[in-house]
């Protein structure tokens, strides 16, 4: 499962599949004739999940760093680690452990930005 931080900082539930688009960032809900965006995104620049507001989109305080793909509380000196993260080249979402990063059973596909779970035989969208 994705880590509960993670997937309430990008507006995600259980019901239904998601994804991040790979060319905007908007966290998008599949609906019946298709996607639909939501009111959340990941700023493609500098990694901040931000949420739309009456006056655009503004910052949640949180961010997936563009290079690590660590989820980070964003501070004002600093950005602090939340132990979890999406794998920047496969999209797997991993959670830290004492000596490293384990796997979860799910990922972000890097390709389509869908919302996937790992199956018996490779990876299969959430649906």
């Amino acid at each position: 499962m994705i880590s509960d931080e993670l997937k309430q900082q990008l507006g995600i539930d259980d019901d239904g599949a998601y994804r991040i688009h790979p060319d905007t960032g908007r966290v998008q809900k599949e609906r019946l004739f298709g996607w639909k965006n939501t009111n959340r995104r990941v700023d493609q620049a500098s990694g901040a999940i931000q949420e739309r507001g009456l006056f655009g989109w503004r910052g949640t305080g949180m961010r997936i760093d563009p290079d690590s793909g660590v989820l980070q509380k964003t501070g004002f000196l600093w950005n602090s680690d939340m132990g979890t993260r999406i794998h920047p080249q496969t999209g797997v979402v991993q959670q830290r452990r004492w000596f490293g990063w384990r796997d979860t059973k799910e990922r972000i596909d890097p390709d389509t930005g869908m919302q996937q779970k790992r199956g018996w035989f490779g990876w299969k969208d959430k649906a």
